[in-house]
């Protein structure tokens, strides 16, 4: 039986093992699906991030936010008032909250954008141009000159300094 299991996924398949787990190339995640469905999948989003929040009501405002942020970042970093709203609050109540933990909703975009674009310099083959229109910057120019700030580098030097860095630095 683990022969045929190994033949249909082209992998080694291990049975009686102390954790479930299936190991996936992260350019194998940057893969478009053949029979993607954007409505689908705002959708499916929209939902995930609702049950989210009916989840974990003692999560930060602050992270509630951010999650509010990034399936909407591609379209650009909405207005506070669109979050707010999202979150069952006013615009003035949500800032004065996000206050409360020592930031603000100005901040949240740019500190998700920094992370998320680290993270596909770092974690993937994908364009720059590509990232930062998945980041919701209009142009690639905007996202050089953001990610110059964050990091005192280009994307590209940032992605070719992480790519000769030895592994055993930090």
């Amino acid at each position: 039986m683990q022969l045929e299991y190994q033949i249909f996924f082209g992998c080694p398949v291990y049975f009686d093992q102390t954790e479930n787990a299936l190991h996936v190339k992260n350019s194998h995640l940057e893969l478009p699906l053949r029979q993607a469905d954007k409505i689908l999948l705002k959708t499916l989003e929209d939902h995930a991030q609702a049950l989210i929040y009916e989840l974990d009501t003692e999560q930060p405002l602050s992270l509630k936010v951010r999650f509010a942020l990034k399936s909407q970042l591609p379209d650009g970093a909405p207005r506070n008032g669109v979050i707010a709203k999202q979150l069952s609050m006013t615009s003035r109540t949500m800032q004065r909250k996000l206050k409360q933990e020592n930031t603000s909703y100005q901040q949240i975009p740019d500190q998700l954008r920094m992370e998320l674009a680290c993270h596909h310099l770092l974690e993937s083959s994908v364009s720059v141009t590509d990232i930062a229109l998945k980041l919701g910057f209009s142009e690639p120019r905007s996202f050089h000159r953001s990610f110059k700030q964050w990091k005192n580098s280009t994307p590209g030097e940032y992605r070719l300094k992480a790519a000769t860095q030895d592994p055993g630095e930090s």
